[in-house]
């Protein structure tokens, strides 16, 4: 698969996330990183994908324990992953899947 050549030639993959300005004002906004190798060099991206005034309300009251999906990109800018996070009070667990949809 071809989703997984990176992360086989690559020991460690760096990700960061690309702050906005709303953030610096208090305000949370749809996560984006971008997902690089240990030597600086990009590789990939990853988005949250939720839109929308009940996005934005949940991420404001519900933060990090509210249901939200990623989407991972390669230097392509072509969908490679999805990961979702479903709604959990505790334990919260992240699932992801190739963009065909296979665990």
């Amino acid at each position: 698969m071809p989703q997984f050549e990176t992360l086989q030639q690559n020991p460690a993959l760096v990700i960061r996330q690309r702050l906005e300005l709303g953030e610096f004002l208090g305000f949370e906004t749809r996560n984006k990183y971008q997902i690089e190798t240990d030597a600086g060099i990009p590789v990939g991206f990853a988005a949250e994908q939720q839109k929308g005034l009940l996005g934005f309300l949940m991420r404001q009251f519900l933060g990090h324990w509210r249901r939200f999906d990623l989407q991972f990109f390669d230097e392509q800018r072509r969908p490679t992953f999805r990961a979702t996070q479903p709604f959990r009070w505790l334990f919260s667990r992240l699932e992801l899947r190739t963009r065909t949809g296979d665990s």
